[in-house]
C-alpha cells in the first residue's frame, strides 16, 4: 500500500509538468513562432468580434473621450502669435537714468508704441518678433539724434545714452551702446568772432555757440554763398529741423541770463552746392535782450481748499477708455468729487505719482519741466503765467499710493494744461494719443482711474 501511495504521487506530479508544458506551448503558439535564428516575431492578438465592439455605451464612451480630447486641443491653441519684450534704457548726460523720457518704437515710419521710461530709466514694450527703430522725445515733444538705434529679434534691449556740451570732435546727439554703426557728427565750438569753416559735401556740419554773457546774438554765413544755416536746439536736445528763422544766411538767437556758460546752441551750417564747400561763419553781439513774457515770473498756484490726507476705497483700479463714447462724469455736493455716471457711482482719482497708459507721472513731469500756462487778456495783453507743479504736489502729499479723487481744481487743471501743451491736438507734436482712435470729450481723463 505504501509504494502505491507513492507511485500515485509521482504520477501526479509528472501529470502536472506535463499540462504546465502543454499550457507553456500554447501561449508560445499564441504570441508566436520561433525563426530559425531563435528570435520571436510579435503579431497583434486577434479581438473576439465582442472584444473590438464593446458595449454600445462603452463606444459612445469611447467617442465622447475623443470628441472631448480634440475639444481641449483647440482650446489650448493659442492662436495669437508670440511677443518678445524690447526694452530700451536712458542714460542722462550726468550719467544718471534719465525717467521721464518718451521712447517711441517704430516700424517702416509708423510709430507701433510710447512708452515712457520709469524711475529706472527703462521702458519696455510687448511687441511682435520684427524690426523696429527707436526714437526718444522728451516731454516738450522734442526729438533726440537716434539714428541707428534700432531693435530686432536678436538684439531686443539697447542703452541709449543722451549727451550733455560735449568736447570738439564729439557726437551731440543720443546713441545706442549696442549698435555700433550709429552716425557721429563733428562738432566745432564757437564764441563771438569769425571762423574759416569746411562743410560737408553731403551732410550738415555743427557748431556749439556758448555765451559768455546775455544778449541777442547774429549767426550768419557768407550772403553770397550757398549755404543754408539754422538752430537745431541744444545737445541734450538735438532737433531734426531749425527752430530759428533765417534770413539772407543769418540767423538770430536769444541768451538769457541762465544760459551763460550753461547752454549750447546747436547751430548746424549746410553747403547747397558740390562746388562751394567753404564759407566764413560769423557770430557777433547785437544788442541786450529784449524784455519778453519769458522774463515775467511764474506764479505758483496752489489748493483753494485745505487738503486732507485722502484714503481710497477697496476695489481694482481701472484706466478710463479714451477711444469709447463719450463718457459721463458727474459732480457729488455731498463729497465734493466727480463720480462715473451718477452721483453714486465710482469716485474718478487723478493718477499722479503712477504712470498713465500715456504718459509719465505728473509728479515726474513737474521734476522735468513745469507745467504752466500763459494767461492772457481779450486784447492780447499776458497776465499772469500761472504755474500748476506746486499745485500737482500739494495733492500727490496727501494722496493715497498717488492717487486723490478729482475735485473742480484739478479737473480745470487737466482741461487747462492739457489744451495749452497740446495733448490733445492731433496737430500738436505733444499730442499723448498717436494712433488711438480719440473720442475728444474724454481726452482728460487719460490721466484718471476709477475703482471697480
Amino acid at each position: 500500500m505504501r509504494i502505491l501511495t507513492k507511485n500515485k504521487a509521482l504520477w501526479a506530479l509528472v501529470a502536472a509538468v506535463v499540462c504546465l508544458s502543454l499550457l507553456l506551448a500554447a501561449c508560445d503558439g499564441g504570441q508566436g513562432q520561433g525563426t530559425e535564428s531563435g528570435e520571436q516575431t510579435t503579431e497583434p492578438v486577434k479581438e473576439t468580434e465582442a472584444q473590438a465592439l464593446g458595449t454600445d455605451s462603452e463606444a459612445d464612451s469611447e467617442t465622447d473621450d475623443v470628441q472631448g480630447d480634440t475639444e481641449n486641443t483647440e482650446q489650448q491653441t493659442d492662436p495669437t502669435p508670440e511677443t518678445v519684450t524690447y526694452t530700451v534704457s536712458v542714460i542722462g548726460s550726468d550719467g544718471n537714468v534719465r525717467q521721464g523720457a518718451v521712447v517711441r518704437f517704430s516700424k517702416n515710419g509708423e510709430q507701433v508704441v510710447m512708452v515712457p521710461t520709469g524711475a529706472d530709466g527703462t521702458a519696455a514694450a510687448e511687441l511682435l518678433p520684427d524690426t523696429y527703430d527707436v526714437v526718444i522725445d522728451n516731454i516738450l515733444g522734442e526729438k533726440y539724434q537716434t539714428e541707428g538705434c534700432v531693435l530686432t529679434p536678436q538684439s531686443t534691449s539697447l542703452t541709449v545714452r543722451l549727451y550733455g556740451v560735449p568736447a570738439e570732435g564729439e557726437e551731440i546727439y543720443a546713441y545706442s551702446e549696442s549698435v555700433g554703426d550709429h552716425k557721429a557728427y563733428l562738432t566745432y565750438k564757437i564764441s563771438e568772432g569769425s571762423y574759416y569753416v569746411t562743410m560737408s559735401a553731403d551732410d550738415m556740419t555743427y557748431y556749439l555757440f556758448t555765451a559768455s554773457h546775455g544778449g541777442t546774438f547774429r549767426i550768419s554765413t557768407d550772403a553770397s554763398v550757398p549755404v543754408s544755416i539754422g538752430y537745431y536746439g541744444s545737445t541734450s536736445y538735438v532737433l531734426t529741423e531749425s527752430i530759428a528763422a533765417e534770413e539772407n544766411n543769418a540767423i538770430t538767437v536769444d541768451v538769457y541770463d541762465d544760459m551763460v556758460f550753461n547752454y549750447a546752441f546747436v547751430i548746424g551750417v549746410k553747403s547747397e552746392d558740390a562746388a562751394h564747400s567753404e564759407c566764413v561763419l560769423t557770430v557777433e553781439y547785437l544788442s541786450e535782450r529784449e524784455t519778453t513774457e519769458n522774463d515775467i515770473p511764474w506764479t505758483d498756484l496752489m489748493p483753494t481748499k485745505t487738503l486732507t490726507q485722502y484714503t481710497m476705497g477697496a476695489g481694482t483700479v481701472k484706466n478710463f477708455a479714451v477711444d469709447s463714447a463719450p463718457i459721463t462724469i458727474v459732480y457729488s455736493q455731498a463729497d465734493g468729487y466727480y463720480h462715473v455716471g451718477s452721483e453714486d457711482g465710482p469716485v474718478v482719482l487723478v493718477n499722479l505719482d503712477n504712470n498713465s497708459q500715456y504718459m509719465d507721472a505728473l509728479t515726474t513731469v513737474c521734476s522735468n519741466m513745469r507745467l504752466g500756462v500763459y494767461v492772457y487778456d481779450e486784447d492780447g495783453k499776458l497776465l499772469s503765467k500761472d504755474s500748476y507743479n506746486e499745485l500737482i504736489w500739494a495733492y500727490n502729499a496727501v494722496s493715497d499710493g498717488g492717487y486723490y479723487s478729482l475735485d473742480d481744481t484739478l479737473l480745470d487743471m487737466l482741461k487747462t494744461v492739457g489744451d495749452y501743451m497740446g495733448w490733445y491736438d492731433p496737430a500738436s507734436p505733444m499730442y499723448l494719443f498717436e494712433g488711438v482712435a480719440l473720442e475728444p470729450a474724454n481726452a482728460y481723463l487719460f490721466a484718471c482711474v476709477y475703482l471697480q
